[in-house]
């Protein structure tokens, strides 16, 4: 899967994060997430691997969003992936 789609994604990813940061402006760390797209491209499973953010509505957030998310047919069927965000507040 071309990283460019998930780069032109990932907006709606750092809003989870921007709207954690009013409650926590000192708000940093990575997540991992680990996700699975079908053989049709639709993403069936999104979880949450490594976790050093530890902000379960940021987590719930990035994996809804990602549920929803469709790409093109992988080749060969089912994909899993990992991909890391990483978060830190501009200071």
């Amino acid at each position: 899967m071309p990283t460019s789609l998930l780069r032109r994604r990932k907006g709606a990813i750092i809003a989870c994060y921007e709207r954690a940061l009013k409650r926590n402006p000192n708000l940093s760390g990575k997540v991992e997430l680990q996700f699975t797209v079908s053989a049709v491209g639709k993403v069936t499973g999104a979880d949450i691997g490594a976790d050093t953010l530890h902000d379960d509505e940021v987590n719930t957030c990035i994996t809804s969003i990602v549920k929803s998310w469709r790409f093109p047919a992988p080749d060969g069927g089912e994909v899993h992936f990992s991909y890391p965000f990483i978060f830190q507040a501009s200071k």
